[in-house]
């Protein structure tokens, strides 16, 4: 491996680092650790990060199932050729985008609900004070 791909992994993982650390105060950079050879940790999940022309979807797959230790969710982040790291792509299998679809969805749901009560809330405090008001006058 060139020292050129190695740079450009590395600004690959500390990007997505610090990407996750706005949402995971606990992220770590496990390729720096030499623990495991994926490089991201977070929650229930482990990522293996790429920055190269050619991707091989196989060997990252099998890197990432290995290092997951079959409990943790597994994610790939490719970063296309010549794209800005914005445009980087995660991999992850259907059943855990299924859950992320259903936790996306009762969130939805809740703050539905919950815009619904603020809602009639700030209408009965409203009604109370106007009570109060017309009762004073």
């Amino acid at each position: 491996m060139s020292k050129v791909t190695v740079q450009k992994g590395k600004a690959l993982e500390q990007w997505w680092f610090e990407q996750i650390k706005q949402i995971y105060s606990d992220v770590q950079n496990i390729a720096k650790s030499k623990k495991r050879k994926s490089d991201i940790s977070f929650g229930n999940w482990i990522t293996e990060c790429k920055n190269t022309k050619n991707f091989s979807f196989k060997e990252a797959a099998e890197q990432v199932k290995r290092d997951s230790l079959g409990w943790r969710k597994e994610s790939i982040l490719w970063h296309p050729h010549a794209t800005p790291m914005e445009k980087s792509v995660v991999i992850i299998n259907s059943m855990d985008f299924m859950e992320l679809l259903k936790s996306e969805k009762n969130n939805q749901s809740s703050n539905e609900i919950l815009d619904k009560y603020s809602i009639k809330s700030n209408l009965e405090k409203g009604i109370f004070f106007l009570k109060k008001v017309v009762k004073n006058l």
